[in-house]
Parts: structure tokens; C-alpha cells; sequence
């Protein structure tokens, strides 16, 4: 039976025997080792060819990226024209750096321009800036401010010279107050208020007490008289004088009522003094004569008051000393008229007063008050001694004489006017001379 090639079942041929012993030699053979595999290199080298090109790919991809962005940025970056700022209100300025397409920042400082103007930018106008960049704007705080003096109880010339080294200006007026003259009284603003550099600071100066017209006393007894010129802030110097009015009674008062004279000026008083009876001898004098004693008592004569306004106190004190008036001499500043001119007169022109009687003349010294000295006191000295005394003190001196019936009087001086003057001033001494 025929066995199928692609069977593997063994089969034994019946008919098989056993034939001549055959020895079958085994030829034994060292069996070589299997060939050793090399590495398969192949998935590796994809794996690197796969790195590499994702490495490209990604390399390709995130620098057309930047690219794409570079060109972004250069299409949408414009540079914009920074505006002029210098010199407009902070609100309007700001508008204009918006306007333009720019961020405005500002810085305040102290400056010359006013408060709220811009006095500096950063860039400056012209100049070019990427679109939203920054405008640097300094905006004035106004004018520099310093600390105002404390001026109060000084002395005007004092409270200047400290005001001026300060940086401020002054304006002054003065008032009347118990403060003496010249003192300051009142500032606006007050000391350690903070004031531009610059500003003016309102000073009020005293006067001195209030002048205080002088009361009319003509007609008083002299102790009524007194007690009333010295509730007024006046000084009394009484002097008697023959009269036929009942004795004690003030029958003259120099300065007159209504002056108003400095306070303290001394007012005079002539107090009427009884006279003796007439003297009558019925015998022999010296002469061999008989006298009989009279007197005969004249009324006070009358003087009209001039016009002096526009003259100078020379001509003033002469027209007044011509009627038998004297003058009360007031010394003002003034703007318009020349120094040592009369600028007010107490008494209209044409007024009718007692011979004698002071009128109140107000004299020029200028546009700004000046100081005043002391005049020395002359009375009582001969007329030479008195000039030379008042010359050597710095003044002009005009000399008016007056009648007396005293012949002691005769050559000295019996009155002087002013008492305080402007340094180098005129003063008018009255000398005796006989009636």
C-alpha cells in the first residue's frame, strides 16, 4: 500500500526482514552555535528620522509664529506727534495728550506760572512717541509761598525792613489808637500765614490817641475851666491878666476852641484878675504934681481870619501874625503839595476871632509822614541868644515882633511856634518890643 507523501504515520512493510547486520556509523560532528542576530537598527533610525522632522516641524511652526507676531507688532505700532502743552490749564492739556493718542502723567511744583498751568513736558512738543506712551506733564503749584512776619508792636520802619527781606510788599494806612505813633497795630495776613512770594501785607500804623478838638472854656471860672481841658487830655497853664470881667473867669484860651492841637498841648488860659482901685495921691510927688490914678479899660479887639491855603508857613505865619492871630502849626503828609506849604486852615477865611487867638494850619511835609524833633524851648531869652540856639539845633528861624506893655519883655522872646518839627524846619519866634 502506497503511502501517502504528506502522511506522517509510520507504516511497516510486512515483508521487511531483517538483512545482513550493517553497522551504521554515527559520524558524531561539533554543532556550531546558531549565527548571533545582529540588533535590529531600523526602528531606531525611524524613531530619529520621526525626532528630527517633528523637531523641524515645530521649529518651522513657532518661527512663522514670531514672525506672524513681528508683523503683527509692525502693522499695528504707529508713532504719534507729542503736542504743545507749555503754558495751557492742566484740564485742556491733558485733553490734547488724549487726543493725540498718548497717556498724560503729571508732577506739581512750585513756580512763576499760576497755579494749575503746565510749565514743563517730557517729551517736548514735536517730538514723535509710540501710540499710549506716557506724556510727562509739570503743572505750577503757583508762585513760591513764604512765612509772613509777626509785625505787631513794631516799628514801622522796623516791620519794612523785615517785610521787604522776606519777599513781600506792604500797604499801609494808619489809624488813630493808644499805641504811640508809629507803632504797628494791625497786619493782614497775620504773622506765620503762607504768602506767594511777592504779596503785598496790609500794615495799620498808629497815629497816637485820637486828637480831641479843644473845649471852649471863655466865659468859665478857671477851676471849672481846668477840671474840663484836663478830662479832655489837656494841660492848663493859667495866666492872670487885668480884665473887667469877675475876677477868676476865662476871658482868653490859646489854642482856641475847636483847635485840635496834639495831645498834651498845653492850653492857655488868661484868668481875669481883679484890679486895684485907681490910685489917687492928694499929695505932693516926686514931681511936685498931683496925679489922680485912671484906667480906662479898652474891649478885645477883633481880628478876621486870612486865607493862607497854597502859602508857604513863612507867608502863612506872617498874614496871620498881621491880623494879631497866631498860627497852630500841623504838620501832614501830602501827594499833590510842595513841601512846607499849608494845605488846610482850621478857620474859614472872613471868620471873626478874638486878637490873639491860634488857628490851626496844617503844613506839607511831603508825600510820606515824617519824623518830628522837639523844637529847644526860647522863651525868655534874648532874641540873639534864642537864634543862636535854634540855628545850632538845625532849624531856619523868622523872627515877628509883638507889642508889650511889659518893659521887661522888651528884646526877648514871648512865644514860639511850632513846638515839633520836621528836621531843618522853620520856626517863628515872637520878640517883645515896646507898645
Amino acid at each position: 500500500m502506497a503511502r501517502p507523501p504528506d502522511s506522517d504515520e509510520t507504516l511497516v512493510d510486512p515483508e521487511w526482514t531483517p538483512g545482513p547486520e550493517t553497522q551504521v556509523i554515527v559520524e558524531e560532528r561539533e554543532q556550531a552555535p546558531p549565527p548571533r542576530r545582529m540588533p535590529t537598527l531600523w526602528p531606531w533610525l525611524l524613531a530619529l528620522l520621526l525626532l528630527v522632522l517633528g523637531g523641524l516641524g515645530a521649529a518651522y511652526y513657532f518661527s512663522q509664529d514670531d514672525d506672524d507676531s513681528a508683523a503683527a507688532t509692525t502693522q499695528t505700532v504707529e508713532r504719534v506727534e507729542v503736542p504743545s502743552l507749555v503754558g495751557v490749564r492742566e484740564p485742556r492739556a491733558r485733553e490734547l495728550v488724549r487726543e493725540a493718542g498718548l497717556e498724560p502723567e503729571v508732577q506739581r511744583q512750585e513756580g512763576n506760572k499760576p497755579a494749575g498751568v503746565v510749565m514743563a513736558q517730557r517729551p517736548e512738543a514735536g517730538e514723535r512717541l509710540a501710540e499710549g506712551g506716557s506724556v510727562l506733564l509739570t503743572v505750577s503749584r503757583g508762585p513760591a509761598r513764604e512765612t509772613v512776619p509777626d509785625l505787631i508792636g513794631q516799628q514801622l520802619n522796623e516791620a519794612l525792613d523785615d517785610l521787604q527781606k522776606a519777599g513781600f510788599e506792604s500797604d499801609v494806612s494808619q489809624v488813630f489808637a493808644k499805641e504811640q505813633s508809629g507803632v504797628v497795630v494791625k497786619q493782614e495776613p497775620e504773622g506765620g500765614t503762607k504768602l506767594k512770594e511777592g504779596a503785598a501785607v496790609a500794615l495799620t500804623v498808629s497815629k497816637g490817641p485820637k486828637p480831641v478838638p479843644v473845649p471852649d472854656v471863655v466865659g468859665m471860672q478857671a477851676s471849672e475851666a481846668s477840671s474840663t481841658l484836663r478830662d479832655a487830655g489837656f494841660d492848663v497853664n493859667l495866666v492872670p491878666v487885668p480884665s473887667k470881667e469877675r475876677s477868676g473867669t476865662v476871658v482868653a484860651q490859646n489854642p482856641a476852641a475847636g483847635t485840635i492841637p496834639k495831645p498834651g498841648t498845653p492850653v492857655r488860659l488868661n484868668v481875669a484878675q481883679a484890679e486895684a482901685p485907681p490910685a489917687t495921691t492928694d499929695g505932693q510927688t516926686t514931681s511936685g504934681q498931683t496925679t489922680t490914678g485912671q484906667t480906662t479899660t479898652q474891649p478885645p479887639a477883633q481880628a478876621t481870619v486870612p486865607d493862607v491855603v497854597g502859602l508857604t508857613q513863612a507867608q502863612a505865619t506872617k498874614a496871620l501874625h498881621d491880623v494879631g492871630l497866631k498860627p497852630s502849626l500841623q504838620f501832614v503828609p501830602s501827594q499833590q503839595d510842595p513841601v512846607g506849604t499849608v494845605v488846610a486852615q482850621a478857620r474859614e477865611p472872613g471868620t471873626t476871632l478874638r486878637s490873639g487867638e491860634s488857628v490851626q494850619v496844617n503844613i506839607s511835609v511831603g508825600p510820606e509822614q515824617v519824623p518830628l524833633v522837639a523844637v529847644p524851648d526860647v522863651t525868655g531869652l534874648r532874641e540873639q541868644e534864642a537864634r543862636s540856639q535854634l540855628t545850632s539845633a538845625g532849624f531856619r528861624v523868622q523872627v515877628l515882633k509883638e507889642a508889650t506893655d511889659d518893659p521887661s519883655k522888651v528884646g526877648v522872646v514871648v512865644d514860639r511856634q511850632p513846638e515839633r518839627s520836621p528836621e531843618g524846619g522853620l520856626v517863628t519866634i515872637w520878640v517883645g518890643k515896646a507898645a
